[in-house]
């Protein structure tokens, strides 16, 4: 298959320096379960962050974008981990792996002592 004048341009050939460069990090997702294949969650994050400029209007001072970025960073994980957000602030805990470890025990033990009713 001949490329044409493809083939021997420069921008080709950064382009082939560049996947030889990074051949290791290109497909990392292949050797290793729960790696995406694409940014999309870090692309995610981004969109909240520059929300969050709208929303203050303008620049916050450090203490609140702090604060901000850390209820961001809660609110995505429990959006990961499909967790409702507001479910865990009003439950006190701190962590948010042991508040949905906490949340499968007791939907189990539901399950176990047949207290689940059918609602049809």
């Amino acid at each position: 298959m001949a490329l044409g004048p493809f083939r021997r341009s420069e921008y080709a050939l950064q382009l082939k320096r560049r996947f030889e460069k990074n051949r290791e990090k290109l497909f990392t997702f292949l050797r290793h379960n729960g790696v995406p294949w694409n940014n999309n969650n870090a692309e995610h994050a981004i969109k909240a962050y520059a929300k969050s400029r709208v929303m203050f209007q303008g620049a916050p001072s450090a203490k609140t974008m702090s604060e901000y970025l850390v209820l961001l960073s809660i609110c995505e994980t429990c959006r990961n981990r499909g967790i409702d957000f507001l479910d865990f602030l009003r439950s006190g805990q701190r962590d948010v792996e042991e508040f949905a470890k906490s949340k499968r025990q007791k939907v189990a033990e539901t399950y176990q002592t047949g207290m689940v009713t059918d609602a049809r």
